[in-house]
């Protein structure tokens, strides 16, 4: 894989892949190199918040992006606005009990509940010196309502700043975002599929409860046949769709991602090996044909049989 990864974007039948990584903490980059990502899929800008016990200062946050972009070397970097909320919980922040945590005021909700949270984290990535490089990703966007309001934020801002306003996406995690995916490739810049929380909310079953976890299987039609529509969705208005969740870091998983037509998949970065192995040695394949028969079958493991059966 070392000898090959600084040209592993080109696969057996011809078609460009794009293999990103996720991240969280500028440490978490020294492997950005090693694994030959292209870039920075998903940061998780989150982290920083959760690690401190105090409310980061704007200028606190200018340097970690700062740090984070250096880290990066050239590389593009999508910053996830803050996610915060469901099992992330921050006690500075003194947001109010929820008794459904995972249904209630998080990811862009929070932000857009309070504004000066939202003012200070999109200054601080907007004042830096590589705006080329950066995209700015909402998470748990259920309602073009949602994305317009926070577009317009970021948007504002950046007229105050007097800079370009960079490309804004979306992840698509929540079951209204997925089906309407059709409405929301005509208005974004990118979208990033979250399989985690979507397998969670399609599926109903609560990601951190163990006694739930045969239901926590992004291989299942269901779950499937939302992430084909989305993708389908991006291609017909040329939106770039990549996924950021577990999925594409399991080689199986990220097979059917490639059958469903992906070509950007962020991940772990130890998993870039084995899933460009995957993809590589695997892609001559009519992809039409599995694809039809993979999102008629009943439940995820004759799905992982199918798959197994052609990449054995």
């Amino acid at each position: 894989y070392k000898s090959i990864k600084d040209k592993k974007g080109i696969t057996l039948d011809g078609k460009r892949i794009e293999l990103n990584m996720n991240a969280g903490l500028v440490m978490e980059l020294n492997q950005l190199e090693e694994s030959g990502a292209d870039g920075i899929g998903l940061f998780r800008t989150e982290l920083q918040f959760l690690i401190s016990e105090t409310l980061p200062r704007m200028e606190e946050q200018k340097n970690f992006y700062r740090s984070v972009l250096d880290a990066a070397k050239g590389k593009k970097v999508i910053f996830r606005t803050l996610d915060i909320g469901g099992d992330k919980q921050v006690d500075y922040l003194n947001l109010p009990i929820e008794e459904n945590p995972f249904l209630g005021v998080r990811g862009i909700r929070l932000s857009l509940e309070n504004l000066d949270l939202f003012d200070s984290q999109v200054k601080s990535i907007l004042t830096s010196e590589s705006l080329e490089r950066i995209k700015i990703m909402f998470p748990m966007i259920s309602t073009i309502e949602d994305f317009i309001e926070s577009k317009a934020f970021v948007t504002k801002i950046a007229k105050e700043l007097n800079v370009e306003a960079p490309p804004m996406g979306i992840m698509v995690e929540t079951p209204a975002s997925a089906f309407i995916a059709d409405k929301f490739s005509e208005i974004v810049d990118f979208i990033s599929i979250g399989t985690n929380d979507l397998t969670q909310y399609i599926m109903a079953a609560d990601r951190g409860n163990s006694d739930l976890g045969h239901y926590q299987d992004p291989l299942h039609p269901a779950v499937l046949r939302a992430i084909s529509n989305v993708i389908d969705c991006s291609d017909k208005n040329n939106i770039e769709v990549s996924v950021c969740g577990e999925m594409s870091s399991d080689p199986v998983a990220a097979f059917a991602l490639y059958v469903l037509g992906l070509k950007t998949f962020s991940m772990a970065p130890s998993a870039a090996p084995f899933v460009f192995e995957i993809l590589n040695t695997h892609s001559k394949i009519n992809k039409a044909t599995v694809k039809e028969t993979i999102l008629s079958q009943k439940n995820a493991d004759e799905i992982r049989t199918t798959i197994k059966d052609i990449i054995s």
